[in-house]
């Protein structure tokens, strides 16, 4: 059993912004090697480094029933925080598809551009439906 950090980001007393653990989650594995185990692990955005192992998972944003805002600044600032190479990028549907949104289609775009700014490797975005054990990967289905 391995564990998997959660962090948030803090403002110092010094005026840095740090991320912080928030709470742990415990896994089978660390290491990240395909789809399906992301897809298990998260529901969130997790950071890795050079090795795909896992370094830490954090939450970019939260929505309502039916929509969600992409921050793709504090997704950038909160991957550099923790200092992560690569991340993958998840959210929900409540509503229990698992097809991606044109929304979701252009949130994905710009993550995957901002993130080829700044060096961090845009690994996938998977869109995880409830109540079911179904996935969508933006990777596998060719759209990154």
């Amino acid at each position: 059993m391995a564990i998997i950090r959660e962090y948030r980001p803090r403002l110092e007393e010094n005026g840095l912004m740090v991320m912080h653990s928030a709470g742990i989650y415990n896994t089978n594995s660390t290491r990240i090697k395909n789809t399906r185990q992301a897809a298990d692990v998260i529901g969130e955005t997790i950071g890795l480094n050079t090795a795909g192992s896992v370094i830490g998972m954090f939450k970019t944003s939260s929505g309502s029933v039916n929509a969600c805002h992409f921050d793709v600044a504090g997704i950038c600032r909160k991957a550099l925080l923790l200092n992560a190479v690569s991340i993958i990028l998840a959210h929900n549907h409540p509503g229990g598809s698992c097809l991606p949104s044109p929304e979701d289609m252009n949130a994905t775009e710009a993550v995957q551009n901002a993130c080829k700014i700044i060096g961090i490797h845009f690994l996938d975005h998977i869109i995880i439906p409830a109540f079911s054990s179904n996935y969508y990967s933006f990777r596998e289905e060719g759209d990154i």
